[in-house]
């Protein structure tokens, strides 16, 4: 075969991909343009030439994936157009390979909007593991409307690019080497666009912008603006980054203080200083000069519920702000994390759950390579029980969600005492989630007590206000917005289960604790970390406090509730956990995290160091300064991220070697 005619036949398939590879291009940037419009209220610190430049920036980004499939597709058409290329059997396959590989893409990245919109981080792989394990998250998906608008966008976009596929192919088709036409001309033309092409297609393989600059793993996060990052990166780039990292992020950091380091600067927060030698390191007696009590416990772990709405939207917390008036009010209390069993986990047992680890996750029973057995922690179940306590738990959804069943019963709780969807009646099912919080307290206020007249320890993680939002038409007057009115039924749900608790003869003998396990997305997005999604209210509550009410304003976080309430009870115990009793206790920072983030917080400034990016910064919150000031305060700086790697590194010590309860036979 002579070259012209080679030529001849790779021209309409050189120009079928050009214009696919384009026109994919130009979908993702009018999403990346929906996703702005979408954020629009956090452009007032941004100026509009970040914008642009998030906007060209990520031009370069989104064509790292489109180009390594337009190679692939090139390569394919050099071979097919030595044998003549103008067959039905190579467009169907092609069209084939671009719509079915690109549907998923553009389902990704559309799907990566409201995503965003509530954790203000991209996709990335840690949804695998939630969407592997709760048919729960499917259902939520499906039956949440204000996903919809999404769903459409997905089917007329998918539509549309398959439309364009065909008719480009049909261009392929017809395509007519007129002989008649210039033959410089032509030559050109067949030389021209695939060199265009292959230029394109080699800056996105070989990850460049301009031809000379790399896009390395920070490139988008150079920006003075956490949202413009954000706004640079690629969702299908990020998604990929998300699986090259280490599979537990804090291997991240443990470059920043030795393991040994780390155990000293932790034991700084602890007054209680009688430790015992074994492997954790951190095992100590704590012991207490008062009268130990037994009241009853009641542990409420509300959704979603930031500190924001008790600051700054009270009228739809009005039960809570009203708790607040006659208890003790800890308001400078962090989540773990920003998942449902993260936030479990770190209030029952005083242990930190950072980035994406589901440590409750039943990695044993799955089997395979990586399986390790679940861990046994001590924390408040373990140790009531053993002070003769009955410990029970009430969730509205499935008891096997997240593997909390089998998590539970190896961890303080009997089977029979984990009340969930299996206990209720169907016709009380409101949502893929089971029953609304209104049935879970009415039920778990009327079983609470049945305990032959032992003391209880009560567990309750309420589920109203997560997505799909079910509200009582009666609720939904207090605003238009159907989270503000899932913000405001949750409460309300909390008045009514006061109202029923103190009903009953064991409601002056009980200490009512609430917290939640993680909060939610709310307010302008200043910083890498949000704090409204990590800041949330700890309220605790009972009509045994004589010198109530009292504000704490000591840092710490879900595990703290453990050694504190050990301490209102005046109980003598191990604490092995990395908790502190926030009534006799300090410490200088509040760690926490989001799936990739790690973040640390103080008076004045939030440090926040990107695993994904390894970028570090270091933010003055306090005067609403988006800018990264870490070389200004190098101090700061560097005492926050030593702390915060600190407990991520101890966390981990523990975990790994098994060390969250004493092993049987030692003293």
């Amino acid at each position: 075969m002579d070259l012209k005619k080679y030529l001849t036949n790779l021209y309409p398939i050189i120009a079928y991909i050009f214009k696919i590879h384009l026109l994919v291009l130009l979908i993702f940037l009018i999403i990346r343009l929906i996703l702005l419009f979408t954020n629009w209220h956090n452009v007032e610190y941004v100026d509009r030439e970040s914008i642009a430049g998030a906007f060209r920036l990520g031009l370069y980004i989104d064509n790292i994936p489109v180009a390594c499939i337009s190679t692939l597709a090139i390569i394919f058409a050099c071979c097919l157009s030595f044998f003549g290329a103008n067959r039905k059997i190579f467009r169907c396959c092609f069209n084939t390979y671009y719509i079915g590989i690109y549907a998923v893409i553009i389902g990704f990245t559309i799907a990566d909007i409201p995503y965003f919109n509530f954790f203000f981080k991209h996709l990335d792989v840690s949804i695998l593991a939630w969407l592997s394990n709760d048919t729960e998250g499917y259902q939520m998906i499906l039956a949440e409307s204000s996903y919809y608008k999404y769903f459409a966008l997905f089917f007329i976009t998918v539509l549309l690019f398959g439309l364009c596929v065909v008719y480009f192919s049909k261009k392929w088709k017809n395509y007519n080497a007129d002989d008649s036409v210039n033959s410089k001309l032509k030559i050109a033309k067949y030389v021209l666009i695939p060199i265009v092409l292959l230029a394109v297609c080699y800056t996105g393989v070989t990850k460049k912008q301009r031809f000379v600059y790399p896009i390395t793993l920070w490139t988008p996060y150079l920006g003075s603006s956490s949202f413009t990052n954000e706004l640079t990166v690629s969702p299908v780039y990020n998604f990929w980054l998300s699986m090259i990292v280490p599979q537990y992020k804090d291997r991240e950091v443990n470059h920043l203080i030795s393991l040994d380091d780390s155990f000293e600067l932790i034991k700084k927060d602890f007054v209680y200083l009688d430790f015992i030698e074994d492997d954790s390191r951190i095992r100590r007696r704590v012991t207490s000069v008062e009268d130990e009590i037994t009241p009853n416990i009641v542990l409420v772990i509300m959704e979603a519920m930031s500190s924001y709405f008790i600051t700054e939207t009270p009228r739809l917390t009005p039960t809570l702000n009203g708790l607040i008036s006659k208890s003790y009010y800890f308001k400078n209390i962090y989540s773990q994390a920003i998942h449902t069993n993260q936030g479990t986990f770190s209030s029952l047992y005083g242990i930190p759950s950072l980035f994406d680890r589901v440590i409750m996750d039943n990695r044993v029973a799955t089997g395979g390579s990586n399986a390790v057995p679940l861990p046994l922690c001590e924390g408040l179940p373990y140790n009531l029980n053993k002070k003769g306590y009955v410990s029970s738990f009430y969730l509205a959804h499935e008891k096997a969600y997240n593997n909390m069943d089998m998590f539970f019963s190896l961890n303080g709780y009997e089977m029979k005492n984990l009340h969930s969807r299996e206990n209720y009646p169907p016709s009380e099912y409101v949502s893929p989630w089971g029953v609304n919080d209104g049935y879970l307290f009415k039920y778990a206020a009327n079983t609470l007590g049945n305990t032959d007249g032992q003391p209880f320890f009560g567990g309750i993680l309420t589920i109203s206000n997560h997505p799909d939002y079910i509200i009582p038409d009666e609720f939904k007057y207090i605003s238009k917005n159907d989270s503000e009115q899932a913000v405001f039924y949750s409460d309300q749900c909390i008045k009514q289960f006061m109202n029923d608790a103190a009903k009953h003869d064991w409601f002056n003998n009980t200490i009512f604790v609430f917290v939640a396990d993680h909060g939610r997305l709310e307010g302008q997005a200043l910083y890498e970390m949000p704090l409204s999604f990590n800041h949330v209210p700890l309220i605790i509550y009972s009509p045994l406090f004589d010198d109530a009410p009292k504000i704490i304003d000591t840092y710490g976080g879900q595990i703290d509730i453990f050694p504190t309430v050990m301490g209102l009870l005046n109980m003598d115990y191990e604490n092995n956990s990395l908790g502190i009793d926030l009534m006799k206790e300090t410490r200088p920072y509040a760690v926490f995290s989001s799936d990739d983030k790690l973040g640390c917080v103080d008076d004045n400034f939030l440090y926040c160091y990107n695993t994904l990016s390894k970028q570090e910064y270091l933010y003055d919150y306090k005067a609403n300064n988006p800018q990264n000031i870490a070389s200004a305060h190098q101090e700061a700086f560097d005492s926050m991220r030593v702390y915060a790697s600190a407990t991520v590194q101890v966390t981990n010590y523990l975990l790994k070697n098994q060390l969250l309860r004493k092993k049987q036979g030692e003293n």
